[in-house]
């Protein structure tokens, strides 16, 4: 392995992290606007840890990444309709956040598998 392969490979895994943190922030605030509006500190509790658990198998991994997606598309269309008052502001704004926050989220989700992986490996080294 030689030297740019070790500064790319550094490279993604703090994108990666960072990304990660992205993820679980949003995880976080669906989780709590579950518990706000229905009231329940059960149903906040049980969306944190079934999310957590969905972004660790792979299907509803994919799942959860395009919903949180579509909210990130849902944000653009709002910043085009409320600043721009353009049909076509707001179709570009949605298509640009839909696309970064798939980008976003497969990288957070990378980070999330290399986390689980590190923990896998790591009882059986020692």
């Amino acid at each position: 392995m030689n030297d740019k392969d070790v500064r790319k490979g550094m490279t993604q895994a703090k994108f990666n992290e960072e990304s990660g943190t992205l993820l679980y922030v949003q995880i976080a605030i669906v989780s709590i606007g579950a518990g706000w509006l229905t009231g329940s500190w059960f149903v906040f509790l049980f969306a944190l840890i079934g999310l957590i658990v969905a972004i660790l198998n792979r299907k509803t991994a994919m799942l959860c990444i395009v919903a949180f997606s579509i909210g990130w598309g849902v944000i653009g269309w709002g910043i085009g309709s409320f600043f721009f008052a353009s049909t076509g502001a707001s179709i570009v704004l949605s298509i640009i956040g839909f696309i970064a926050g798939l980008g976003s989220n497969y990288a957070g989700l990378e980070h999330a598998r290399d986390i689980a992986d590190i923990d896998d490996s790591d009882s059986t080294t020692k």
